[in-house]
């Protein structure tokens, strides 16, 4: 409305617009503290979101660090794994030489012992040292070395 029109109104008329315009005034004062209220919680809201996303984060690492350290750990305990299998493997390979070496010996003992058995000895053969030693010691037990001592 122009001023040349409000000043052609009556003065009921002023009042009643004067009196919608203070209504008006009040529900737009309303609603800015509904406006305020809700952008307040909002906030309240957003800071405690902040603050959960804090505790989130710092669980997170801690995880994490906890994470890591299983993994070197793990890692460790691969190469130990990785060492112990590679010195098994040797001593698989050391146990095959000997087994070799030994049924070489039983061969070689079967050998001497069948030809003992078809052709013996002329004479008696000397006492190894160790016999020797076993027939002056009669109670030391030396079955392994084919001793004669009590068993």
């Amino acid at each position: 409305m122009t001023e040349k029109e409000l000043r052609k109104l009556r003065r009921q008329d002023l009042l009643q617009l004067l009196i919608l315009q203070g209504r008006e005034v009040s529900e737009q004062t309303d609603k800015i503290r509904e406006l305020q209220d809700r952008i307040a919680a909002l906030e309240r809201d957003r800071e405690q979101q902040r603050t959960r996303d804090d505790r989130q984060e710092t669980e997170l690492d801690r995880l994490r660090e906890q994470l890591d350290g299983r993994d070197k750990a793990l890692e460790e305990l691969r190469e130990q794994l990785k060492a112990k299998e590679s010195a098994l493997e040797s001593l698989r390979e050391k146990l095959e030489r000997k087994n070799d070496a030994v049924a070489r010996l039983a061969e070689r003992l079967g050998d001497k012992v069948e030809e003992l058995q078809q052709h013996p000895p002329a004479h008696p053969a000397p006492e190894t040292p160790l016999q020797q030693l076993s027939s002056h010691l009669p109670n030391l037990s030396l079955p392994h070395f084919g001793g004669k001592g009590k068993k």
